[in-house]
């Protein structure tokens, strides 16, 4: 129980968010005092006797006498250092994180590139063939045919997993699919590896 506000003159501390030196009457126990009324949590930087620094959450309330006379006030002081570094330490982490996360859409961006130029010229080149060929029988056709799907779904795929990398994209609207058509493509597909096998 505090009754004056001298003591305080030995303490070193700051406000954490302006950086600025308490006198001693702007402690909350010395305010609670001058005003008679409760000091909500103030977040404090200071320095320990001992020369280690760290971060308190301070309040006070005062105390009143039987008669209803302002008789002291009292102070709840929490030590807070290790919560604040955690903290730090999280922001700094989620920092990292993001950066690392626009470095990723940005290769994703220069790999999805690379990999879908040559398989747009795989299914352009496969309609040219396709279109102006005419000593191609009946099996080369399906086969180029095959090869130019088996593009422009790679290209799809690749366009995928480049809207996955987009930390920021939003997730998309549910659509229909038609499992017909993908039913179709697995059955050509597996039905060329049976040929082959």
């Amino acid at each position: 129980l505090l009754k004056g506000v001298d003591q305080y003159a030995e303490y070193a501390s700051w406000f954490a968010d302006s950086g600025k030196r308490l006198t001693p009457e702007e402690y909350p126990v010395a305010r609670a005092l001058q005003t008679g009324q409760q000091v909500e949590p103030v977040e404090l930087q200071i320095r320990r006797f001992d020369g280690t620094q760290g971060t308190v959450l301070v309040s006070a309330a005062p105390v009143f006498d039987g008669d209803g006379n302002l008789s002291g006030a009292v102070g709840i002081n929490v030590d807070i250092t290790e919560r604040k570094r955690a903290e730090e330490a999280l922001a700094e982490f989620s920092r990292k994180l993001e950066n690392s996360n626009q470095e990723l859409v940005q290769f994703a961006y220069m790999a999805s590139h690379d990999l879908q130029e040559p398989l747009r010229k795989i299914e352009s080149f496969g309609d040219i063939l396709l279109k102006e060929s005419t000593q191609l029988n009946e099996l080369e056709r399906n086969y180029l045919e095959r090869m130019r799907k088996a593009a422009g779904r790679m290209r799809e795929m690749v366009d995928g997993l480049l809207q996955l990398s987009r930390i920021n994209t939003r997730g998309k609207p549910f659509v229909q699919v038609d499992l017909s058509t993908v039913d179709s493509e697995v059955l050509s597909d597996l039905d060329h590896l049976a040929r082959h096998n």
